[in-house]
């Protein structure tokens, strides 16, 4: 037993980050294996530390709580908070206690660089410029802001904070590059009508704009105010990642493919998820706007002539796209249009119920293992899943090659 806890012990860094690695997870609700890594003995321990408190995800306010005082106790150990991620759970029970932990955490975890928090729309502007900490602005590159409508039991609740509100707290960081809003298309415009807050200081390399397919009550007012204030002053040279899911696309469609118009041939990656009938509407801007893309996610596995002909090819490295039961017809098509990318390394199916069901597409496999293309299946249990990214700027397509 001596020996075996000795060798442990005198295991050389590389080995443990390589077995720390492959021990990580995010999902929060699961205990982290760095809580028994830290008790092995005394060499683990402040590497086991460290990787527990450089990724956290507070989704209850005593999680939150717990958080905290762990940190409190010992501020090193804040130090160590890159990744901090707080849920409506902590912000939304109880505002003023909720927003009071985040704005104590961020006092302490002056580090952190990619921030995840979803905000009730009852909440006042003041209260939500009141978030996080200031020194917080000059240290994010990475904010996931999503806004919460709703009540426990799904009712819908008019809310005080306007889009405009948002739009300040977002300007107050300089360094951000990338950017995620969710559910935006709750938030209302300001009344009675106002100018556009200052343009914002940052040049962001990813945008994200996600509505959920069930918000389809929503009207999306909000896009156009959006894309001017992040956007209008200038062309976003910097601007590489662009993910887009919105259920009312009949409102957003013009907007969104003028704004490919203008921008599109910057971008490595377009992620789109609208309706398969909608695709068919508007791929005809793609293969013009978007030429240099190499990553390219699609809702549909029906990649049928009038869709593929317009979709760009030349680049791309990466092709994700959805199915609901995968069929040999249907895989078909998405064989034809390999024939077509040069430059294709990646394919990702996902939704796909089993990966037997999968793996018995004997067209798609040989093309695929002739081709020397690499193929990853997600089950449905892990819809939707995009190819996993740093927080930095990608400098390869795939990201995980």
């Amino acid at each position: 037993m001596y020996m075996a806890i000795n060798t442990i012990a005198t295991l050389p860094l590389e080995l443990l980050l390589i077995i720390f690695e492959h021990a990580w997870d995010r999902n929060w609700m699961k205990r982290s294996p760095f809580l028994d890594f830290a008790l092995v003995c005394s060499t683990w321990r402040p590497i086991a530390q460290r990787c527990l408190f450089t990724d956290v995800t507070l989704g209850t306010p005593p999680a939150a709580l717990q958080y905290l005082r762990s940190i409190q106790d010992r501020n090193e150990l804040g130090q160590f908070t890159k990744i901090l991620a707080v849920w409506p759970d902590v912000t939304g029970q109880a505002h003023d206690i909720g927003f009071s932990l985040v704005r104590s955490i961020t006092s302490i975890c002056s580090n952190i660089y990619q921030l995840t928090v979803h905000i009730p729309t009852q909440v006042s502007a003041d209260r939500l410029m009141d978030l996080v900490h200031p020194r917080t602005s000059t240290t994010l590159q990475a904010l996931d802001l999503g806004v919460d409508s709703t009540k426990p039991n799904g009712e819908y609740i008019p809310g005080q904070l306007s889009l405009y509100d948002t739009f300040h707290f977002i300007h107050q960081f300089s360094r951000l590059s990338h950017l995620t809003l969710f559910e935006f298309s709750a938030l209302e415009l300001p009344s009675p009508p106002q100018p556009l807050p200052p343009s914002p200081p940052f040049n962001l390399y990813e945008f994200n704009w996600v509505t959920p397919v069930y918000e389809e009550t929503y009207i999306c007012e909000g896009f156009e105010d959006t894309l001017q204030w992040l956007f209008g002053s200038g062309s976003p040279a910097h601007l590489r990642v662009v993910e887009f899911a919105e259920p009312q696309w009949e409102e957003a469609r013009d907007l969104f493919l003028q704004f490919l118009g203008t921008h599109g041939s910057n971008l490595h990656s377009l992620r789109l998820w609208i309706k398969e009938s909608d695709l068919l509407k508007s791929s005809v801007t793609l293969h013009g706007a978007c030429p240099n893309l190499r990553e390219l996610v699609l809702p549909i596995c029906s990649l049928t002539e009038p869709i593929r002909s317009t979709l760009p090819t030349a680049e791309v490295q990466h092709l994700d796209f959805a199915v609901d039961g995968i069929k040999e017809a249907e895989m078909q098509s998405v064989v034809d249009w390999l024939a077509s990318l040069p430059k294709i390394r990646r394919v990702t199916v996902r939704g796909a119920s089993t990966l037997p069901q999968a793996y018995s597409l004997p067209s798609f496999w040989s093309k695929c293992t002739a081709r020397d293309i690499r193929v990853n299946v997600l089950p449905k249990e892990d819809f939707p899943v995009l190819v996993p990214e740093d927080t930095f700027r990608a400098t390869r397509f795939p990201r995980d090659a």
